[in-house]
């Protein structure tokens, strides 16, 4: 299971390289403005690190949420999903449960997230390091 988690954050961390790329391709000038304002390297750095963070945070945050949330109830969706739907989900005869079952290991939910946390920061600091290269002359140059 934490391999499979573990895949699924990793093509989430795509997506937050993707989106501080085309935030930092949209955001050329504004961060060459900074630069010839006297922002160094670290701290343009240090801003698009605490975004990917910040995006990171909270897509780990409620995703812990709602697993939690969603695990703890999992028997009571089976059965309204089964009544609304009028078919019967994991049937008795052929799996053998009378109900689904549900374990939450908070050490497994908190290592997932803290790993989880890792990978964003990891997936965050390579589009950083192209923004904190960004040659404020040569973004300036068209305007």
């Amino acid at each position: 299971m934490f391999i499979i988690l573990t895949l699924i954050i990793i093509v989430a961390a795509f997506n937050i390289i993707s989106v501080l790329t085309i935030l930092i391709k949209n955001k050329s000038k504004e961060i060459a403005i900074l630069r010839s304002i006297g922002f160094v390297k670290s701290s343009i750095l240090r801003i698009f690190i605490i975004s990917g963070a910040v995006i990171g945070f909270f897509g780990i945050f409620f995703g812990v949420f709602l697993g939690v949330i969603i695990s703890y109830n999992l028997e009571n969706i089976r059965v309204f999903l089964s009544q609304y739907f009028n078919i019967k989900i994991f049937p008795s005869e052929v799996y053998f449960l009378n109900e689904l079952p549900s374990y939450v290991n908070y050490n497994s939910i908190f290592l997932i997230a803290l790993f989880a946390l890792l990978i964003v920061l990891v997936a965050s600091f390579f589009p950083a390091i192209s923004a904190s290269r960004l040659d404020p002359v040569k973004n300036l140059k068209n305007d």
